[in-house]
């Protein structure tokens, strides 16, 4: 009824970002601070085409902004080339938080048992493109 008094369409448009869909106002995930800084940062993936990471980082980002005031450090499990770690660093703006943002990954390229192409294999490449401050706990730094 609400919909009809104001003259609005009765069934929100639905719009689809390559496998997900929304009814949702996708205005924030196409322009204003999230869109630019995903364009920005999205290269660091060589693999990202279209659309495909666009909602799953808009989720990750706005997400991560509602606990910003939640007591502790973040974590991403899942590193991969680094570009949603960079985004959502940025987005959230960690320095201003004064928390850790924790990157894991075995960068063994495994995804369901089998090695995948399309995954990073190599730390140093996420560590170049993503200058955080970090501290190695590999097991192959003992330090």
């Amino acid at each position: 009824m609400y919909l009809r008094a104001r003259g609005l369409p009765q069934v929100p448009q639905t719009r689809h970002f390559d496998g997900i869909s929304t009814a949702a106002d996708p205005t924030p995930l196409l322009s204003g601070r999230f869109a630019a800084l995903h364009e920005q940062y999205i290269k660091l993936n060589p693999f990202y085409r279209g659309s495909s990471y666009l909602y799953q980082h808009y989720n990750d980002c706005f997400f991560a902004n509602l606990c910003r005031d939640v007591p502790g450090d973040f974590l991403i499990a899942g590193v991969a080339f680094g570009a949603t770690a960079k985004l959502v660093y940025e987005y959230v703006q960690f320095p201003r938080l004064g928390k850790t943002l924790h990157l894991v990954d075995p960068f063994d390229r495994r995804a369901n048992g089998r090695v995948a192409d399309t995954y990073n294999a190599d730390p140093e490449r996420v560590r170049s493109a993503v200058p955080l401050r970090s501290r190695d706990t590999s097991a192959s730094n003992p330090n």
